[in-house]
């Protein structure tokens, strides 16, 4: 969001992926931005996170995940990121059901749910 080129496509394309796990919109903005998780991962000091061949086999860790929010809410808390993890879907792009394990704790405010084909 902050280093792209600031399009509205570029914001639509992440809200999409964030709030309905939209893959085609993570992989339109993957191809465009290839350096942006290991950029991310930078900045962020996350030692667990990096970029795959693609977006898709990229890996992270709950310790990275919780660094990255608990930065996110310190520094940027007006972050579109965080509004729309809070507006998340109960259902994905692809009809996948989003709402199980994060959602269904109590007091969560904001969920981003991941996934694993392994």
């Amino acid at each position: 969001m902050r280093h792209g080129d600031g399009s509205a496509s570029d914001r639509d394309l992440a809200q999409r992926m964030i709030q309905s796990s939209d893959d085609a919109a993570a992989s339109h903005l993957d191809d465009k931005y290839p350096g942006a998780i290991d950029a991310a991962a930078a900045e962020y000091r996350l030692t667990s996170t990096h970029r795959g061949s693609f977006w898709g086999d990229s890996v992270t860790s709950t310790a990275d995940t919780v660094t990255f929010l608990e930065a996110k809410k310190a520094t940027d808390p007006g972050s579109p990121i965080l509004g729309w993890m809070a507006t998340a879907g109960d259902t994905a792009a692809d009809g996948t059901p989003q709402n199980w394990g994060t959602a269904n704790v109590r007091g969560v405010l904001g969920t981003k749910w991941g996934w694993g084909d392994d």
